[in-house]
C-alpha cells in the first residue's frame, strides 16, 4: 500500500490543519488508480508513528485491527480512541510494536492478565470479608485453622490466648 512502511503495518496520524480541495497531478509510480491525478481531497496531518505499527503486535487491540479491513480511504475510528491512546502510550514507553504476536501468544497473554486480575479481586474480597467477620481479638481461631490446613504434618499449631490478649501474636513459630 502506498505511504505505509510495509505490508501488515499501519500508521497513526493526527489532523493538524483544515481540509482543502486541490487536484494534484500524479507521476506514473504514484498513480495507483490510473487517473493521472489525485482525488484532490487534502487533509494535513502530523504522522505520529513514522516507522509504523505491525497490526499483529501485542498492544494492538482486536477491534482496531478489525476496523483496518475497511476499504475506504478515510473512516471514523473515534470508537477506538481509548485503544489508540493506549497504543501511543505503549509506543512512548518503548514497547515493541513491530513484532507480530501469534494467536497462541495473545491467548496466553489474555489468560495471564485475566488470572492476575482474578487473583487481585479474590484477595480484595477475601480481606474485606475476613475483616467484616472477625474483630482483632477473634483472629486466632481462623489463623490456627488456616495454618493447620497449610501445614498438617509434622507442624504443631497451638492456639493459646488469655484474658489480657488483644489479638493474634506470633512468637517462636507459635501463634499465642
Amino acid at each position: 500500500m502506498l505511504n505505509l512502511p510495509q505490508p501488515g503495518y499501519f500508521c497513526i496520524a493526527e489532523v493538524n490543519g483544515n481540509y482543502s480541495f486541490q487536484i494534484l497531478p500524479l507521476e506514473k509510480t504514484n498513480d495507483i488508480n490510473n487517473l493521472g491525478e489525485d482525488y484532490g481531497h487534502v487533509l494535513p496531518v502530523r504522522l505520529l508513528t513514522p516507522s509504523g505499527i505491525n497490526k499483529s503486535a501485542k498492544s494492538v487491540d482486536a477491534g482496531l485491527r478489525s476496523t483496518m479491513k475497511t476499504p475506504s480511504r478515510m473512516w471514523n475510528i473515534d470508537y477506538y480512541m481509548e485503544s489508540i491512546q493506549k497504543l501511543l502510550l505503549s509506543l512512548e514507553e518503548g514497547e515493541d510494536v513491530v513484532t507480530a504476536v501469534s494467536s497462541e501468544e495473545r491467548l496466553e497473554n489474555v489468560w495471564q492478565v485475566s488470572l492476575q486480575h482474578a487473583k487481585q479481586i479474590l484477595h480484595d474480597r477475601l480481606a474485606d470479608e475476613l475483616n467484616k467477620s472477625f474483630q482483632v481479638a477473634e483472629w486466632e481461631e481462623p489463623i490456627v485453622s488456616v495454618l493447620r490446613n497449610l501445614y498438617p504434618d509434622p507442624a504443631q499449631v497451638e492456639w493459646k490466648g488469655g484474658p489480657y490478649e488483644y489479638g493474634a501474636d506470633w512468637k517462636n513459630g507459635v501463634i499465642h
